[in-house]
């Protein structure tokens, strides 16, 4: 095979650099534009990066509050269903808050414990009444309204817990299967009931 000493001059005529020629290096408009490219990813990647940490910033917020519901939900039903029996009268509570007694030997109207909604409101369900506070003011004469259960809900409606509450009552009056009324006992029958 013969070799042709044209071709190996053209070769190294190709590889060599000549400043002078039109297309050696990059022009300036070219590497404006490979500088435009790089800052376009740059920025995309950055915008990219900035709407990943806002997103992460929202499910720590999202975890926290879900954390914060469920130890809230947990005190209200151990701290209310831990210290029964409670009457009726030994509940004291309104939207935002609910005290009752750390022990229940101590007396009436002492309300030595007391639990704050971290959001949202409480409200108190009597004979399937949602009620907005707890015990009920104005009832007539009489009449005695037992404490079912405490409802936790969102600002947005959503319940959140449901605390049912064996509370029990007190005995001044004794319940008429017949009737069913509840009788008023006497002085003598209600010392004898613990009443």
């Amino acid at each position: 095979m013969a070799h042709d000493g044209n071709a190996l001059v053209r070769a190294v005529d190709l590889m060599t650099f000549d400043a002078q020629s039109p297309d050696a290096g990059f022009t300036l408009t070219e590497m404006l534009v490979a500088l435009l490219i790089i800052s376009l990813s740059m920025a995309g990647l950055l915008a990219a990066v900035k709407l990943v940490s806002r997103y992460d910033q929202r499910l720590v917020a999202a975890r926290n509050e879900a954390r914060g519901v469920k130890t809230f939900a947990a005190n209200l039903e151990t701290q209310l269903l831990t210290r029964q029996p409670i009457e009726d009268d030994r509940i004291d509570g309104d939207v935002k808050t609910i005290g009752y007694p750390c022990d229940p030997s101590v007396q009436r109207g002492v309300h030595d414990c007391h639990l704050s909604v971290p959001q949202g409101d409480l409200s108190y369900v009597s004979q399937g009444e949602s009620l907005k506070a707890w015990p009920i003011q104005n009832l007539k004469p009489g009449e005695t309204r037992r404490l079912e259960a405490v409802i936790w809900r969102s600002a947005a409606g959503k319940t959140l817990a449901i605390v049912k509450l064996p509370v029990e009552q007190g005995a001044d009056c004794q319940f008429d299967m017949i009737s069913r009324t509840c009788r008023a006992l006497s002085e003598d029958q209600k010392s004898a009931a613990g009443g």
